[in-house]
């Protein structure tokens, strides 16, 4: 049985994934491809289209003039549309059918992790640190681009201008080694990005971080999620060792715009 941590995260982060792909939530349920228009207003608006599935049906959110063609070469079964080859032919369709034509980004496919278990923060290694830090710790340390996937790259300002707070683990000379930021998406949930420096992953650094970010979040009354790229086997075992278990499924062609990095598709 699921826990009921994990069904209120999982009914939070369907009700707001629905809304912004544009659809009712009993489509993610459909056993079918379901296909709506992009709303106007939607949390990653550099997205003509987005695919998302929580296993039982997928829905395909398309800006509406791509429909048709959608309708036209949609695969079989629900979800082929995460198949490289469909989204290989939309994207293209959509890059022809752009004036003039727009350069296109369609990325993998990324697994979306929720809360099983009520965070409990380990101890850490001797020597090391664990704070909280703010705006001025993330201006700093985004600029030395160590922390890609926490803090995005300088110029990636979609995901940045997101991020309401960052736990860091120092060790004995106070650099900073390890970071889980933390992303508010403005609808009762809020993205958790995670980096261990290379030289001091395999030392147990990635749980404290990611599970005080997990608390914090509790906290604000809000659902914590993470989310990896499907063939990320190392980050799936960090989130399942935090008690995070794997709930959808996402992908999209977005068009390439400066100041968007990859943290984009959730």
């Amino acid at each position: 049985m699921p826990s009921d941590l994990f069904s209120h995260c999982a009914s939070v982060v369907r009700r707001t994934e629905a809304a912004d792909m544009g659809c009712l939530e009993d489509a993610f349920a459909s056993n079918d491809l379901i296909v709506v228009p992009r709303p106007a207003k939607v949390l990653f608006p550099e997205y003509a289209m987005l695919v998302s599935s929580f296993g039982t049906g997928t829905v395909i959110s398309i800006e509406a003039e791509f429909t048709d063609w959608v309708h036209t070469n949609r695969p079989k079964k629900h979800w082929a549309a995460f198949n490289a080859s469909f989204l290989g032919q939309l994207a293209e369709h959509i890059s022809k059918s752009t004036n003039p034509p727009g350069q296109l980004h369609a990325r993998g496919i990324s697994l979306g992790f929720v809360l099983a278990e009520q965070p409990v923060i380990p101890g850490l290694p001797p020597g090391f640190k664990l704070e909280q830090r703010g705006r001025d710790w993330m201006d700093e340390w985004r600029l030395r681009e160590q922390f890609h996937n926490s803090l995005g790259d300088p110029g990636e300002d979609d995901w940045y201008d997101r991020l309401a707070n960052a736990f860091v683990i120092t060790d004995e000379s106070g650099e900073p080694v390890a970071a889980t930021a933390v992303g508010d998406d403005g609808n009762g949930r809020m993205e958790l990005g995670l980096d261990v420096r290379r030289q001091w992953r395999g030392l147990g650094l990635a749980r404290p971080a990611v599970l005080a970010a997990s608390r914090w979040v509790l906290d604000q009354g809000q659902v914590p999620y993470y989310t990896c790229g499907a063939a990320n086997v190392r980050s799936h075992l960090v989130a399942e060792s935090c008690g995070y278990r794997p709930l959808w499924s996402i992908s999209g062609i977005a068009r390439i715009v400066e100041g968007v990095g990859d943290q984009a598709a959730h």
